[in-house]
């Protein structure tokens, strides 16, 4: 779902967020009979839902935060806010940082103890590198180190990757922020 113009959500008088949220839970539900269990906003939208109208005149919560979660209907726990942020600028220059998630919300279904046989929306994995016996993750010289370029060849012992496994269990509102 994309928001622009009146339905944006910096459009406090004609945007309603909880029928937003509404969607997307109705359409995962429809489709896979899961309810989402996580939410997701980038740090942009939550700023502005923080004083949306629709937010602050929500009973449930004795905050902010709480009040997005129960609008949500996820747990507190689950409501996430994306903070990450990147230097945008090159080198040599002044250090200009950006937002690596925009103003995205994000409603998704992940199994709480997920398996081979679960369905969830995305799950990672975590394996052990070559000739690993165990222990906590380090670093492993791996043919010895070159003096004339200055380098050593290392692996590392566990890997790890994230994967969408069921693109059906989420759903994308961009929110025109």
């Amino acid at each position: 779902m994309t928001l622009s113009g009146n339905t944006a959500l910096t459009s406090t008088t004609s945007s309603f967020p909880g029928s937003y949220f509404c969607v997307a839970r109705e359409s995962i539900r429809a489709s896979t009979g899961y309810v989402p269990n996580v939410g997701v906003f980038g740090r942009p939208a939550y700023n502005v839902l923080l004083s949306h109208p629709d937010i602050t005149t929500h009973a449930m919560g004795q905050d902010a935060y709480s009040r997005l979660a129960g609008l949500v209907d996820v747990p507190v726990r689950n409501c996430l806010i994306a903070d990450a942020r990147i230097v945008a600028s090159n080198e040599n220059q002044t250090n200009t940082f950006g937002d690596c998630w925009s103003s995205f919300i994000f409603a998704c279904y992940v199994e709480p103890n997920p398996g081979p046989l679960t369905a969830t929306f995305a799950a990672q994995m975590r394996w052990r590198g070559f000739s690993s016996n165990g222990g906590p993750p380090q670093i492993e010289l791996v043919s010895g180190t070159d003096t004339e370029k200055s380098v050593s060849y290392v692996r590392g012992r566990y890997y790890s990757d994230e994967k969408v496994l069921q693109p059906e269990l989420g759903y994308l509102i961009l929110s025109g922020v």
